[in-house]
């Protein structure tokens, strides 16, 4: 004789798995950052394809504005949350593409051919320009030109900060006045390099 035996079986007998889950804020910051790339190309692009733009406003104007655009539609967003600045965001998604846009327009000959010239100006200048800076801001502090004494690490720091130059406004009238091109690849490949030493400078002090 048969018995027939019911089974109650509910829904927590069963074991889930996830097959797949959105994680949007493992990529949200490069994500962001890609965009405001892309804008940036775009605009850049559109500004080399319309000669009269250049004769209204420089390009590093343009892509002030596209900045500001970008920042307001963030802002406004209250949905997506920008990471703040760090050390790591900026040199692994910030700097490599404004690297890329400075060697991709920079002519490499010239460059190459004076390097000894731009590697004097870059290191030597820029090291010279820190330590003269730093010590003579911490000869003034000991001297009591200011209301209190500072260390000389951190003058010599403030002075690693300030001595890179970046030479935009120099570079624009350059490119209006159509200088010696060895004049422009010495200012610009000294502005390329000299950010390089003032982070050395600074991971050292």
């Amino acid at each position: 004789m048969l018995k027939h035996q019911t089974i109650d079986i509910t829904l927590k007998d069963f074991k889930t798995y996830t097959i797949f889950t959105i994680e949007f804020h493992r990529v949200e910051t490069p994500f962001i950052i890609g965009i405001w790339i892309f804008f940036a190309s775009v605009a850049k692009i559109g500004f080399h394809m319309a000669p009269n733009l250049n004769k209204i406003f420089p390009e590093s104007c343009l892509l002030i504005v596209v900045g500001v655009v970008v920042g307001l539609f963030l802002f406004q967003t209250n949905n997506v949350h920008m990471s703040p600045l760090t050390p790591d965001t900026f040199f692994l998604y910030m700097l490599p593409p404004i690297i890329l846009d400075a060697g991709y327009f920079m002519p490499n000959r010239l460059f190459f051919d004076h390097l000894g010239t731009i590697l004097l100006f870059a290191v030597i200048g820029t090291i010279f320009n820190t330590l003269s800076i730093g010590l003579s801001l911490w000869l003034m502090g000991r001297s009591g030109l200011f209301s209190c004494e500072t260390p000389v690490l951190d003058m010599l720091l403030f002075a690693a900060l300030i001595s890179a130059v970046d030479p935009v406004a120099v570079l624009a009238v350059f490119e209006e006045i159509h200088v010696n091109e060895i004049l422009y690849i010495v200012v610009f490949g000294e502005s390329l390099l000299n950010d390089a030493v003032t982070v050395f400078n600074g991971c050292m002090l």
